[in-house]
């Protein structure tokens, strides 16, 4: 028996090309959401980038050897260096437009870790990404209170996973495109309310990091 009757206007289903009842009751959730706070598209205040697949190894081979992250190595707010693949310096060097450095925020963009999202540590100088990566970078002219924790935050919390699922491309496999996720709306709260989750996303991040390194001087 359904709990509650909704009317979708068959413009809206033209439109969006989707038939479920899950994805018109979300949207009219995250309408309420942005309708109270507004928003900001996320291609107003980051740069987006993927990137490829090279020659590639699962072991350093050279002191010179760059990381290079896969969709697998992006888990939630943190990167996971134990399965991380690594490309020569020479590789490296020629995937420029590919980079990530500190500050980044990567997210899982196919496959079984779909909507994962983690910041680039500071331990990580330079790496570059495969085609399952969205590199997301603030832009220098965004203005406060906008920050790289506070959308992180926002990617991984129930409401950004909602937001993501309401942005898929339905093929064989769930797939997020850049153009798709350029219209990611990031909600304009009060600038304490996102200092407030900016400072716990990163002391949550740093207290898992010293965690992880405690545990690797154990084994």
């Amino acid at each position: 028996m359904a709990l509650r009757v909704v009317s979708v206007p068959i413009k809206s289903i033209i439109e969006n090309d989707r038939f479920e009842p899950r994805f018109f009751y979300n949207q009219m959730k995250l309408k309420k959401v942005f309708d109270k706070y507004g928003y900001q598209k996320l291609n107003n205040l980051a740069t987006t980038q993927s990137g490829s697949t090279p020659e590639h190894n699962v072991e350093r081979k050279s002191q010179d050897d760059h990381y290079f992250i896969k969709s697998a190595d992006v888990k939630r707010y943190n990167l996971n260096f134990s399965t991380m693949s690594f490309v020569s310096k020479e590789i490296h060097a020629s995937r420029i437009n590919f980079k990530v450095v500190p500050n980044d925020i990567l997210l899982s963009n196919t496959g079984k870790y779909l909507g994962f999202s983690c910041a680039v540590p500071k331990a990580l100088e330079e790496a570059t990404t495969n085609q399952n990566v969205i590199r997301i970078r603030l832009k220098k002219d965004v203005e406060k209170p906008f920050t790289p924790y506070y959308i992180l935050a926002l990617l991984n919390s129930l409401f950004g996973q909602i937001q993501i699922e309401s942005l898929l491309t339905l093929t064989g496999q769930k797939y997020l495109s850049i153009e798709k996720f350029k219209n990611f709306k990031i909600p304009i709260l009060e600038k304490k309310a996102v200092e407030k989750i900016s400072l716990k996303t990163s002391t949550a991040i740093e207290c898992e990091q010293n965690s992880l390194e405690i545990v690797t001087q154990a084994q």
